[in-house]
């Protein structure tokens, strides 16, 4: 074979890189500083859609409190984000979250200026 018929098959084995394995390595270091930056006390969301604030990590298994006095335990891969630092005022998340704020008007067509 020779260099030029080797060209395509090295173009590809690029490509797959550049597409494929860098991004997912990328999309793993993000998820691993987001674990190793949980604090007792931040106001997360986890990849299921569960607000909560983080009581305690210990290793592979952390305790998250969903509602006073409702602890559940989890694994810190699970988080898919953190909302709030430790000390954070909580009220901005949970209004944001509202069905209230985030559901449109019961004829269906949302901000629909009648007037």
């Amino acid at each position: 074979m020779t260099l030029l018929e080797l060209l395509p098959f090295a173009a590809v084995a690029l490509a797959a890189w550049l597409l494929l394995f860098r991004p997912a390595k990328a999309r793993r270091d993000a998820q691993a500083a987001l674990v190793a930056a949980l604090a007792p006390g931040a106001r997360i969301m986890t990849t299921a859609g569960v607000f909560g604030t983080v009581r305690a990590v210990d290793g592979d298994r952390m305790e998250l409190e969903i509602a006073p006095g409702v602890v559940i335990e989890m694994v810190p891969q699970a988080v898919g984000r953190i909302v709030g630092e430790p000390g954070a005022e909580v009220s901005d998340v949970a209004a944001d979250q509202s069905p209230a704020a985030t559901s449109a008007p019961a004829d269906g067509n949302p901000e629909v200026d009648r007037g």
